[in-house]
């Protein structure tokens, strides 16, 4: 028998602290802190109706609140006199959904609000507003020291599009997409039936660049977030970005790639050219763990692989947006989770970004209830989101930084992230009990300034501590499936580096081919036929992994048959943390 299999872990990258941003502060050995960003998104159609004068201004379905696939008169006076809400969020940038010329009526049971449907985007769309009423949201919100974020549709024109009739060689000629697997249908198809645009014909990449330019020069423009990337080339899009960088070298250029695998995220952001990226793969752990009490190590396993990112720091966090549903429907209607969530949220590494209704508890699990109409006012939930916006502007080791797992249990994780003499811990409980949690070593020697938990329903508890504390016995403690926050201060030592030998160990396997598969390159990123081979005999299979150590892996084994066939072991997947002497125990 071979005594262990040994990888190396070249297809890991290091994992790296936060990149170049915009600085408000600056340590002298760390370089300049990135702000603390968050984004509020707005589909303009269903966040305020400020001007009723436009309600039917371009000709089609005129407004009617009872039907929730029609227009609901939502504008951007609406925005502009209900900034004070989104600002009292400690948003710092709005993106607001398309709001160019668009197909306004339905078809068949779809409706047209939304806007991603354009006709022409040189042009605001007169149920929004006008050009200079676009231009006053930027300069209301420069005022206030934010920014504003359009959405730029780059892949297709709305249904019946006056451009495809008059320029019909500006599209691909070929159907709707039917293999979501097919690069080439992805990029040539037709998304649900929208002409598609051909970015390789000289005339239509120029009017697409004039399209970015022309709405460049408005106040405040923070950049764009460029839809549906995943149907539009690379190349081309790298091109596009560099352009408006180019003329704003701070622009965003935030790409909407809608995969929750790492490595094509990560290739994506590589060669789209995008500054920022929305980060599915933490998506679906976050709303996996608090919603569905999945493992809490599924949040490492996602956070762990950062560096396979060139950017990490330009990872746009979220719990749910326009296409996804809403996080109160998908933590089946319990609040106490979604302050949980938000809690993960706001204190992760990123950018985070919440839609519009999210502080107002708005639900709807499929559209277009999941594109319900804003309900203004006071709620505990963005009192909640006040206070962790607050928080996370106060202390950058919220922020910034790389996770790394301190201790990993099938109920509970705990991460910590350092940023100089600052450190953040948090943990997350499933459990039924709470659970005492211990200073990792490297941060024995720092102090509590600021701490929150969160397991009940509720305002959360919070509570800061002038001058810190030394680990205070009563902040001690996760909550039952809760979760649990300390920012401290003081020196810290270094974290231990390396590689480690990880035992691998699967019982009661199946005669023939075993392998170890998970989400991690070390284990072949979900794919069996590149994940590592197990050493089997008498149902028992063996291998030794090299692992930098402190990272978490998350798989599970499976039997490559003779015929090609693959099974999985049952049950949910299993994980561990990689540290000297530790090995890791799987049952089939």
């Amino acid at each position: 028998m071979i005594a262990g299999l040994l990888l190396a872990c070249a297809a890991r990258g290091p994992v790296v602290a936060g990149g170049p941003s915009p600085a408000v502060g600056e340590d002298p050995q760390l370089g300049p802190t990135p702000p603390a960003e968050l984004i509020y998104f707005a589909l303009v159609d269903r966040f305020a109706n400020g001007d009723p004068g436009n309600d039917q201004a371009s000709p089609g379905p005129a407004v009617d609140l009872a039907d929730p696939q029609a227009w609901h008169g939502g504008d951007l006076a609406g925005l502009r006199q209900h900034l004070d809400h989104i600002q009292a969020l400690g948003a710092t940038t709005l993106w607001i959904s398309p709001v160019f010329r668009t197909r306004t009526a339905p078809i068949g049971q779809w409706g047209a609000f939304h806007g991603y449907w354009q006709w022409d985007p040189l042009s605001v769309e007169p149920r929004f507003g006008t050009r200079e009423e676009l231009e006053g949201l930027g300069r209301d919100l420069q005022a206030r020291g934010m920014g504003l974020l359009l959405d730029l549709v780059t892949n297709h024109v709305g249904y019946d599009a006056p451009l495809e009739r008059a320029h019909p060689d500006w599209f691909h000629g070929a159907p709707s997409i039917e293999d979501w697997s097919d690069r080439r249908q992805l990029e040539d198809g037709r998304v649900h039936g929208l002409p598609d645009l051909d970015q390789d014909h000289p005339e239509v990449a120029a009017w697409l660049h004039q399209v970015a330019a022309t709405w460049q020069d408005l106040p405040g423009l923070r950049g764009y977030r460029v839809d549906a990337v995943r149907h539009v080339p690379n190349t081309f899009l790298a091109e596009l970005g560099g352009a408006v960088v180019a003329r704003d070298p701070g622009a965003w250029w935030l790409g909407e790639d809608f995969t929750g695998d790492v490595g094509e995220l990560a290739l994506s952001q590589r060669t789209g050219g995008f500054t920022h990226v929305f980060d599915f793969p933490l998506h679906y752990a976050m709303t996996e763990v608090f919603c569905d009490d999945a493992a809490p190590a599924r949040l490492a396993s996602v956070l762990g692989q950062d560096g396979r990112y060139a950017r990490p720091e330009g990872l746009v966090t979220f719990l749910d947006n326009h296409d996804l549903p809403r996080i109160r429907s998908r933590c089946h209607g319990d609040e106490g989770r979604v302050f949980r969530a938000l809690a993960f949220l706001l204190t992760a590494r990123g950018v985070p970004a919440l839609t519009w209704g999210t502080e107002a508890g708005l639900e709807g699990a499929h559209e277009p209830h999941n594109r319900g109409d804003m309900r203004l006012g006071t709620t505990a939930l963005g009192q909640w989101i006040g206070r962790l916006a607050e928080l996370r502007a106060s202390y950058p080791a919220l922020r910034t930084g790389a996770a790394r797992t301190t201790r990993l249990e099938p109920d509970l994780v705990v991460l910590a992230r350092v940023h100089g003499a600052q450190a953040a811990l948090v943990a997350v409980n499933r459990g039924p009990q709470s659970r005492p949690v211990d200073l990792p070593p490297p941060l024995s020697a720092m102090r509590v300034v600021h701490h929150l938990a969160q397991g009940g329903e509720g305002l959360p508890g919070s509570s800061a501590t002038p001058g810190g504390a030394a680990w205070p016995e009563e902040t001690r403690e996760v909550p039952a499936r809760g979760i649990a926050v300390w920012v401290l201060e003081g020196p810290a030592d270094p974290w231990p580096t390396g590689e480690v030998d990880l035992a691998v160990e699967v019982a009661g396997a199946p005669e023939g081919q075993v392998r170890l598969v998970g989400a991690d390159p070390l284990l072949g990123t979900w794919d069996p036929a590149r994940a590592p081979r197990l050493d089997c005999a008498g149902g028992r299979c063996r291998g030794t992994l090299r692992v930098p150590q402190g990272t978490v892996l998350e798989g599970k084994p499976v039997h490559l048959g003779a015929d090609g066939t693959v099974t999985w072991a049952d049950g949910a997947n299993r994980a561990v943390l990689a540290e000297p002497g530790v090995a890791w125990r799987l049952d089939w």
